[in-house]
């Protein structure tokens, strides 16, 4: 019994080594975003990209996050409360609620669409991020959930090893995508 338990043990040792290695290593090759430009250049520059936010009934906080938005980017807030900022009526009949908001927006295919869910704050360096990423030439950029508040959640999100970067670090073949903050090429947004 010793012996199963002395194998777990260093079986998750070494994976929380590998984890680290991997994720330092990532965190090495990635630089931070850096400003992109000045505020008139950077309205020109969002005149194309379009916010999505799906929301059924928004909390306190989600309601204070929708109300915050980046300057020179347009945001519909695709739900069935016409009460929230920048309402755009959607009030989907499918399992995935999520998805059926999503389908409602009628995107312009020539836009670049970025979709937040509403319990994500978004600035400037979210945007900046996500759109670096599509500048770099991928189809899909995605930014994991970052709380700020100590507690449970930013230690599971943040300081565990299902951390969506710690993830995203270990895991081999396809990349794990984390649908909170997410970026759409034009070429995407059609789909």
């Amino acid at each position: 019994m010793s012996a199963a338990i002395t194998a777990w043990a260093l079986l998750a040792v070494m994976f929380t080594v590998m984890a680290m290695v991997r994720v330092a290593l990532s965190a090495a090759r990635s630089a931070h975003p850096e400003p992109r430009a000045t505020p008139e250049a950077r309205s020109s520059e969002l005149s194309n990209v379009l916010l999505v936010r799906p929301v059924d009934a928004p909390t306190g906080g989600e309601l204070a996050n929708l109300r915050k938005v980046p300057s020179g980017l347009e945001q519909w807030v695709m739900s069935p409360d016409p009460t929230v900022p920048n309402h755009h009526p959607s009030d989907p009949r499918t399992q995935n609620r999520k998805l059926g908001h999503l389908k409602a927006a009628q995107v312009d295919p020539a836009r670049t669409v970025l979709v937040v869910d509403a319990d994500v704050e978004v600035d400037d360096a979210l945007v900046d991020a996500l759109l670096s990423a599509l500048e770099g030439g991928a189809d899909l950029a995605w930014a994991a959930p970052h709380p700020e508040r100590r507690g449970l959640v930013r230690g599971l999100l943040v300081q565990s090893l299902h951390s969506f970067v710690v993830l995203d670090a270990v895991t081999f073949g396809a990349r794990p995508v984390c649908g909170k903050a997410m970026a759409l090429s034009p070429a995407r947004a059609r789909c």
